[in-house]
């Protein structure tokens, strides 16, 4: 079983990782916005890709919030991925 902390750190690395993919693309500061302003932001100035990902963008942000250990998140999904993630090459 992975420890804890290793899975919170891995978990917000993989958070500030996609957002600094959403804030280079999408020329927002997603490191200080909120995800409601993000999405806010997106949908008014990239309708088009908002219609299409908008939903699929809503639920990855979202499910950084409430996954992971910070609430007790002990599946064994977590732990495969992050075996996964953090093998040596």
């Amino acid at each position: 079983m992975v420890p804890l902390q290793e899975r919170e750190n891995v978990l917000n690395e993989m958070e500030k990782t996609y957002r600094i993919f959403i804030g280079r693309s999408f020329q927002v500061p997603s490191l200080q916005w909120n995800d409601r302003v993000i999405l806010n932001d997106i949908r008014q100035h990239h309708p088009a890709l908002f219609k299409e990902k908008g939903e699929e963008m809503r639920e990855i942000l979202n499910e950084y919030q409430h996954a992971g250990p910070r609430f007790g998140y002990e599946g064994a999904g977590f732990d495969s991925t992050f075996r996964f993630v953090t093998q040596e090459c």
